[in-house]
């Protein structure tokens, strides 16, 4: 999200043209493309991935973890992209844990390693809300639940099992 990051003019340009041909070499091979917007990436914040769906055809993975640390809001982010959104990533994320995360030498890296994304319902998701729109949506494909982490010992993998068991068990209120 940093803004000399930003890609414009011709290297956005070039950046869309080549998502376009990758795109097309897809299609050409019977599947259909997805393009995952992610945090650390020149497809970021909610102005990135605007200017992504403008000037190409393909269509996005929504991850709500990744929009919430580029700066996005999931719910009304949502809305707006919906016809173009073929992929959903569920994930949850503390915002105030991120300024520390990217300010170290491998900003992604850090990111798990802080637990920035967190199970969900522990973060600042509206979770509930969110997948009431998904539903609502009528939206039908693949939506993957995540929660980025960097295991340490065998405690940890306990952890984001356990994590995963609860994850899982929210969603049933949603998905039987």
């Amino acid at each position: 999200g940093a803004p000399e990051l930003t890609l414009r003019g011709a290297a956005w340009e070039r950046f869309a043209d080549r998502v376009n041909r990758a795109a097309a070499r897809v299609r050409d091979r019977g599947l259909e493309p997805t393009f995952h917007h992610h945090a650390c990436t020149h497809v970021e914040t909610p102005e990135e991935i605007d200017a992504l769906l403008a000037s190409t055809d393909v269509d996005l993975t929504f991850d709500s973890g990744h929009l919430l640390i580029g700066g996005g809001d999931p719910l009304p982010d949502y809305r707006r992209w919906r016809e173009r959104i073929n992929h959903l990533h569920l994930k949850d994320a503390r915002t105030a844990l991120l300024h520390d995360a990217l300010a170290a030498d491998d900003p992604m890296r850090s990111v798990w390693e802080k637990r920035v994304f967190v199970p969900l319902g522990e973060g600042d998701l509206a979770v509930d809300a969110l997948l009431d729109e998904i539903v609502a949506s009528g939206y039908s494909g693949w939506l993957i639940v995540e929660q980025d982490v960097v295991p340490r010992s065998t405690a940890d993998v306990e952890r984001a099992v356990a994590e995963q068991a609860a994850n899982r068990e929210a969603l049933r209120r949603w998905f039987a």
